[in-house]
């Protein structure tokens, strides 16, 4: 049936089996989805149900059938389904454009933990949970955050940060 693996629920399994010395088989599973066009053909879909979701492993498990002198024979393969994470991050410093810029990834997962992210910040890519710039210019800019879990669900978010010019101050002392 294939090596074990972990995916996003929000995406279907393609299954693929192979049987040999024998006239067919069929798919079994411990999930509540569906295997789509049926449990008979060897390339199949499984189309997993929100009971999924709150299952640690399911199994999937091909069987041969047909072949009338020999014992069946089985492969099984064992799933993990995440789930989708939200995507979040704060600015923890003024938005001005004479100041270091602190921007937090608050981003959370429900199932499985938060292993990578990807931020785009002024055309420049970020991977640190926490990233310190500075933009030297004022305006609008989209700040992109990008969230994967060890179960590969991606979130993606984008928030558009106004950056002020901050305040020039100067003096001069006369005779």
């Amino acid at each position: 049936a294939g090596r074990d693996t972990s995916l996003c629920i929000d995406k279907n399994l393609m299954l693929q089996g192979s049987i040999q010395n024998a006239t067919g088989g069929f798919w079994q599973t411990t999930g509540n989805g569906t295997i789509s066009p049926d449990t008979t053909t060897m390339t199949a879909a499984y189309i997993p149900s929100n009971d999924d979701t709150g299952t640690a492993e399911l199994l999937f498990i091909l069987t041969s059938a047909g072949n009338p002198y020999c014992s069946v024979a089985t492969d099984t393969m064992h799933i993990r389904f995440g789930t989708q994470p939200v995507s979040h991050f704060e600015l923890n410093t003024p938005p001005c454009t004479d100041t270091t810029l602190i921007f937090l990834d608050k981003s959370t997962a429900t199932k499985g933990i938060i292993t990578d992210r990807y931020w785009i910040i002024n055309n420049t890519t970020f991977t640190d949970t926490i990233v310190q710039t500075t933009i030297d210019s004022a305006g609008l800019y989209p700040i992109l955050l990008i969230s994967m879990t060890d179960f590969g669900c991606i979130d993606t978010t984008t928030q558009n940060i106004r950056i002020y010019t901050g305040p020039v101050v100067s003096f001069s002392i006369s005779d």
